[in-house]
C-alpha cells in the first residue's frame, strides 16, 4: 500500500478517543417459509495495533507545476469485542424466530498526523478564435504558493 493511500486513511487532525460500546438487541418476528433450526455462538476479539509511516512525495508536472508533500502519521490501537448470540427459528409456510444476542466493546485509539504541502505552480495559454468576427486573447496565471500545516 503507497504512502500516500495510508495519508488519506487517517485524519489530518489529532484524534484521540476511547470508548466503551455495550448493546443488547432481541427480535422477534413471524414470516412465511418452512425451516427449522439453532444456532448458537460466542466470541472474543482482542487486537493490539500499531502503525507508523511517513512520506514525502515530489513532482512536476508538464503545466510548470511542482510540488513536495511531507507527512508522518502514527495511529496506535487497543480494542476488545466480545458478543454472544443464539438464533432459534421454527417454519412451517410461516416461520417465527427468536434472535438474542450482547456485545461488548471497548477500545482506545490515539492518531497523530501532520502534513505539509509546497506547490509553484505556472499556467500559461493564449488562444485565437474567429467567428463572423474575431476574438482574440491572452491570458497569463502565475502563482506560488506554501502552504504548511502541522496539526497538533
Amino acid at each position: 500500500m503507497s504512502a500516500m493511500l495510508l495519508a488519506h486513511m487517517v485524519p489530518h487532525a489529532p484524534d484521540e478517543f476511547s470508548g466503551k460500546d455495550e448493546f443488547v438487541l432481541k427480535d422477534e418476528f413471524v414470516g412465511k417459509e418452512e425451516f427449522a433450526g439453532k444456532e448458537e455462538f460466542v466470541g472474543k476479539d482482542e487486537f493490539v495495533g500499531k502503525v507508523e509511516f511517513s512520506g514525502k512525495v515530489e513532482f512536476v508536472g508538464k503545466d510548470g507545476f511542482s510540488g513536495k508533500e511531507e507527512f508522518v502519521g502514527k495511529d496506535e490501537f487497543d480494542g476488545k469485542d466480545e458478543f454472544s448470540g443464539k438464533v432459534e427459528f421454527v417454519g412451517k409456510d410461516g416461520f417465527s424466530g427468536k434472535e438474542e444476542f450482547s456485545g461488548k466493546e471497548e477500545f482506545a485509539g490515539k492518531d497523530e498526523f501532520s502534513d505539509r504541502d509546497e506547490f509553484v505552480g505556472k499556467v500559461e495559454f493564449s488562444g485565437k478564435d474567429e467567428f463572423d468576427g474575431k476574438d482574440e486573447f491572452s491570458e497569463r496565471d502565475e502563482f506560488a504558493g506554501k502552504d504548511e500545516f502541522p496539526i497538533h
